[in-house]
């Protein structure tokens, strides 16, 4: 380009430069704490001229900090932003597509449901394209010990995290099927954690079996789970193990959606 660089030229190729910029960023923002410019650039495929302009500007705006050894992390004005998007989600919007994807697989409820302390709580609910219909309701409340959205956001949180919670738990037996000790819960929960999918066999309702797998907002946070449930007589356990993978596929989209890093958004 004739007397210009091509990389100062942002009123010639506006979108290319902002598409630079916010891969700075999110570079930034993948890598953590004290990046440096070296880090950044190889990271994010750019010149370091090109990377150190950039990082010059978010940094005047607050989107990225640099500290007195040179290196950069993430800003206030980007933790800000995302507290902000965060507070503001609309989780069952968010889920719509996944959901949509997920009917393709199932003539069964298909329920999404967040973290709500030590329970779990409706917020969205397909109903079933059958006759028998779940009776579960949109903003009630289920235990995590005895349901399958409980088990997958148990299984997904860290080990400390976890053990906290199950200290906490009242084990209470909704059926015959309910898992009542917690080496018995714990053995589960492995099993959860390996296959990528909670089942719920009748232990929280009688002649009703449940799949669901959690997933994870921006910051790697389990906030909930999503899952599908029908009655045993035509959800069997096999039925159940075969859905278990299109599930865990619908929470993968829901993280993705929320904005969880991909390494993170295929865990249970």
């Amino acid at each position: 380009m004739t007397g210009r660089s091509a990389e100062s030229n942002f009123t010639e190729a506006p979108s290319q430069t902002l598409g630079r910029v916010l891969t700075v960023l999110e570079t930034i923002v993948a890598l953590g704490p004290s990046a440096t410019l070296a880090d950044v650039a190889a990271q994010a495929g750019l010149p370091k001229p090109t990377v150190h302009r950039f990082l010059a500007g978010l940094s005047r705006r607050g989107y990225v900090r640099r500290d007195e050894h040179g290196t950069y992390s993430p800003g206030p004005r980007t933790f800000a932003l995302a507290n902000t998007a965060q507070s503001r989600c609309d989780y069952a919007l968010v889920a719509r597509p996944a959901l949509a994807n997920l009917r393709t697989h199932t003539v069964d409820t298909i329920h999404v449901a967040l973290r709500d302390g030590d329970q779990a709580v409706y917020i969205t609910k397909l109903e079933a394209q059958r006759r028998i219909q779940c009776a579960s309701k949109v903003g009630a409340h289920l235990d995590l010990h005895s349901t399958a959205m409980g088990k997958a956001i148990l299984a997904a949180l860290a080990k400390t995290d976890r053990e906290a919670l199950l200290a906490r738990l009242s084990l209470v037996a909704h059926t015959t099927h309910t898992l009542r000790t917690l080496p018995a819960l714990r053995h589960d929960l492995d099993l959860v954690a390996a296959q990528g999918f909670a089942v719920d066999n009748e232990e929280n309702e009688d002649s009703v079996r449940c799949i669901a797998a959690a997933f994870r907002d921006q910051s790697r946070s389990v906030v909930g789970a999503v899952s599908i449930s029908g009655p045993t007589f035509f959800l069997t356990p096999k039925a159940a193990i075969a859905l278990g993978p299109s599930v865990a596929e619908a929470a993968a989209a829901i993280s993705e959606a929320l904005g969880c890093p991909a390494a993170s958004a295929n865990a249970v």
